[in-house]
């Protein structure tokens, strides 16, 4: 898939090694590498496919265990140089951001 998904996102996609978790979890790190509308494409294939499959990380409330009404969680690693425009100084933004799109949102500081 890692090679389709490059050839038709035009993104670089690249997927940690069997065995190499992200320190503190069982969590593989996915890296897609491209022109930010060719990022989300390729984002969205990948969820596309977990869906289809039916090992999408999906939220523990989530009632609905396929399709657009599933509800995912998702993680994601963010640069600690750019999360000041995240959180702002009381967490702001992400109050916000929740608010307008209707996501949970958790930001955690360690792992």
């Amino acid at each position: 898939m890692v090679t389709t998904l490059q050839r038709d996102t035009r993104t670089r996609v690249q997927l940690s090694r069997s065995g190499e978790y992200f320190p503190g979890t069982m969590d593989r790190v996915l890296l897609i590498v491209g022109r930010r509308r060719n990022v989300l494409t390729a984002l969205e294939a990948v969820l596309v496919k977990l869906m289809c499959e039916k090992v999408a990380p999906l939220h523990p409330h989530s009632t609905v265990k396929s399709g657009a009404g599933a509800l995912l969680n998702l993680r994601m690693l963010v640069p600690a140089a750019v999360t000041a425009c995240i959180t702002d100084t009381n967490g702001m933004a992400l109050s916000v951001f929740a608010q307008q799109t209707g996501a949970d949102v958790l930001y955690v500081m360690d792992m």
